[in-house]
């Protein structure tokens, strides 16, 4: 219920950047003006009465940054309509001690890492990268259709409980503990999205998506899993995708 609230929010949201992007349109009506003229991929043109279309764009997506990551974006106009996209993202969360709570490791009292990708478990560390690309088509003004494929690898560690080997007066015994754990996750994503993009001036920009996707992740499957939400490390099926972007314009 928590990520149904969340996705019906964003899409109201959403609903209400379209109707803006409408009333501003300015980089819409320049990129229509455009596609009317000739259709031809030239730096050079103008819509009708709008400034200069800019050949790239640069953005960054500061969302990435309530799981440990940020995410890089740089796009390419191809033609009047059609742009492509390649995308950056880094992950890094330093060693945190879990505090441990008797057996119950999801609910410790404190310490560790919380995100979503982690099912809101508690984690000790987390490093990774992702790399992917984004082609997009200008259907109508600021509006687009976008198709997404990526990967992502992700080096979780967690506390974990285990019979642990210890040696006593030349005889091994094992005791009952806990220790920190890495699990690693090499995920393969694709995604459809709708997505408008305004800009406070013709140099800035900003952007809101959203749609769906469909993830496959592989690991270990004697390792915690963190495959119970859609936005888990493990997760296999389909997922809400949304997002915002703020970047530059570059002629």
């Amino acid at each position: 219920m928590k990520h149904s609230g969340l996705a019906l929010l964003f899409c109201l949201f959403l609903g209400g950047a379209c109707l803006h992007a409408q009333e501003q349109g300015s980089l819409g009506e320049g990129v229509a003006g455009q596609a009317r003229n000739d259709g031809k991929d030239n730096a050079n043109d103008k819509g009708k009465g709008d400034a200069e279309l800019p050949n790239y764009a640069v953005s960054v997506e500061p969302f990435y940054l309530f799981n440990g990551g940020l995410r890089l974006n740089v796009e390419k106009r191809l033609s009047a309509r059609e742009w492509v996209e390649l995308n950056v993202t880094g992950y890094i969360l330093s060693y945190r001690e879990i505090t441990e709570s008797g057996l119950y490791l999801s609910d410790p009292e404190e310490g560790g890492h919380v995100t979503s990708n982690s099912d809101f478990y508690r984690f000790t560390e987390l490093s990774g990268f992702g790399l992917g690309g984004t082609y997009k088509y200008y259907a109508w003004k600021t509006i687009y259709f976008s198709a997404n494929v990526a990967y992502t690898y992700y080096n979780v560690g967690y506390l974990d409980w285990n019979f642990l080997p210890y040696e006593e007066d030349g005889l091994v015994f094992y005791e009952y503990g806990s220790q920190n754990t890495h699990q690693q996750f090499n995920k393969v994503l694709g995604n459809l999205c709708i997505g408008v993009r305004s800009f406070f001036t013709h140099k800035y920009m900003i952007e809101f998506y959203g749609g769906l996707g469909y993830a496959h992740s592989f690991y270990n499957p004697d390792k915690r899993a963190y495959n119970e939400t859609s936005f888990g490390f493990g997760y296999k099926g389909v997922y809400p995708v949304f997002g915002m972007k703020l970047g530059l314009n570059i002629p």
